[in-house]
């Protein structure tokens, strides 16, 4: 067994039916008054899939059952006494964090998000604001989104690295539901 050094990476995962809501890893610095060093980079934390998450001013949650899109919307209503909707990812960070949460608590690698264009065809929108961060993914060869008038509405992949697609509202799949704290 070998022993831990400054400038060493640290990786950490949670168990099955947890995810995490910090990096996967962290490095070993010398602290002030520590010989040995300490880890930086923030607390790991693991957090129950059942229960709502707290991260960067939004608590979210996944849905481990499997639902088509209006079902979908419906459950992250009646799961929250707040105002709770399809998850709007607005960034690189929140997109790795729900990623993360897919992976850790799903039995499937996808879960709606509240991205579509339902309101007109090309113009993606998080409720009814313009989408700034969009995350597309490739699916068959072909650029996402593809699917034209059909596939108004869009869920997150883990397999395919937290990219998005779009889709038509039967699919069943997991959510994720975000709310304002």
């Amino acid at each position: 067994m070998s022993s831990l050094r400054i400038g060493d990476v640290c990786s950490m995962k949670c168990d099955k039916g947890f995810y995490r809501t910090l990096s996967n890893h962290t490095i070993c610095e010398r602290g002030s008054h520590d010989q040995e060093g300490h880890w930086s980079d923030g607390i790991f934390e693991c957090h129950e899939c059942i229960k709502w998450a707290e991260w960067n001013g939004s608590m979210y949650r996944f849905i481990n059952t499997t639902q088509n899109l209006e079902e979908s919307k419906m459950i992250c209503k009646e799961q929250s006494y707040y105002d709770a909707h399809l998850v709007y990812i607005e960034d690189e960070d929140e997109n790795d964090f729900i990623t993360n949460m897919i992976l850790q608590c799903g039995s499937s690698w996808s879960a709606w998000i509240g991205l579509s264009d339902e309101d007109e065809e090309d113009k993606w929108k998080w409720g009814g604001s313009n989408a700034e961060y969009l995350n597309w993914g490739i699916y068959d060869g072909r650029n996402e989104p593809n699917g034209g008038e059909n596939e108004n509405y869009v869920f997150i992949n883990y397999y395919g690295m937290g990219k998005w697609y779009d889709v038509g509202p039967n699919r069943n799949i997991h959510a994720v539901c975000e709310r304002e704290m």
